[in-house]
């Protein structure tokens, strides 16, 4: 049974055509719910988009193929720390939830003035031209008398068009001692309007997340 007319969306294009043509519906449910959830996305367009992905749901599979997916998913329980940019960074942290819900990772995060060292730390950091100054401001009170924590990740969102994101790692050029004192550092790729979009940056990222929950890895 053929599609309802879908709502114009910025990622169709003709490699969207073809991925629907070819029934890579999962690649299609996984693009709408980015984009359904987009911070400047009107509620009217929303409550549209929404509505149409319940059309792709039902012709991918329906709600128990999503259902199944997330009983088996891993829960990862980890503390989150954002100084600033509230709103967006929460907006990344919906879409980044999504992502990893599709490779078997159900995050969940809580807010704590007091570190639980048990627990993995999601600090978000938004890189703007002086990236090394944004990062220090959110770093500061983590290393505070040059403490160590090995379980404290720092996603640094880059809000930039694909052809304007950095070619090589943040933390490849973070030499001073301080950096070390965390367990990492990892980059991400956000837009208003696309949501964590495809990218290798963000494939990247995935997989070293994917890692470091499943099994501690620092790679």
């Amino acid at each position: 049974m053929p599609l309802p007319p879908f709502p114009s969306l910025p990622f169709m294009n003709k490699d969207t055509k073809v991925k629907i043509e070819n029934d890579d519906f999962k690649w299609l449910v996984e693009r709408v719910e980015e984009y359904s959830i987009s911070s400047d996305l009107p509620e009217e367009k929303r409550r549209e988009t929404r509505g149409r992905l319940g059309d792709i749901k039902q012709k991918y599979g329906g709600h128990d193929a999503d259902n199944s997916k997330n009983k088996s998913a891993k829960v990862i329980q980890a503390q989150l720390y954002i100084p600033k940019h509230k709103e967006l960074c929460q907006e990344v942290l919906k879409n980044l939830g999504i992502r990893l819900r599709e490779r078997g990772i159900d995050l969940k995060t809580q807010m704590s003035d007091a570190r639980n060292p048990s627990l993995p730390m999601i600090a978000m950091c938004l890189g703007k031209s002086r990236i090394g100054a944004d990062i220090d401001e959110v770093i500061s009170p983590l290393i505070a008398g040059e403490s160590s924590d090995n379980k404290a990740w720092v996603i640094i969102i880059h809000d930039l068009k694909e052809h304007a994101l950095p070619l090589g790692r943040t933390e490849a050029v973070l030499l001073d001692r301080k950096y070390k004192l965390l367990a990492g550092y990892i980059d991400m790729a956000y837009q208003s309007n696309q949501g964590l979009y495809q990218c290798a940056m963000n494939d990247t990222a995935l997989e070293r997340l994917v890692s470091i929950f499943q099994c501690g890895s620092r790679v």
